[in-house]
């Protein structure tokens, strides 16, 4: 939670990490859709790759961002609309923080 992204840097991340579910599900079979797939994690990933405009039914950052911080029942609204079933508000603003195009 140190770092900050660029859509690039995002990116590269989520494929980063795209990888080393695929060597834990050569390993145990659907690992990555477990626990040891790291769920939180998943949906930060996802959370920080959205793109800078809205499109194919995902917001954009900077929307995503706005309404994360407005208030505690639109942050809700938001993890819902995203489908994410672990990751808390509170949680999602610390990662949206953390893309630097979200608050441009």
């Amino acid at each position: 939670m140190r770092e900050r992204f660029t859509t690039i840097g995002a990116a590269q991340f989520y494929h980063d990490l795209m990888a080393l579910w695929e060597v834990i599900d050569d390993y145990i079979p659907n690992g990555s859709s477990s626990a040891l797939g790291m769920p939180k994690l998943r949906e930060a990933a996802q959370l920080l790759n959205l793109p800078n405009s809205a499109r194919d039914g995902l917001p954009s950052v900077s929307s995503a961002y706005n309404r994360v911080f407005s208030d505690n029942a639109e942050a809700k609204k938001v993890i819902d609309e995203l489908g994410f079933s672990i990751l808390t508000f509170i949680e999602a603003r610390l990662v949206l923080q953390r893309r630097v195009e979200a608050s441009d």
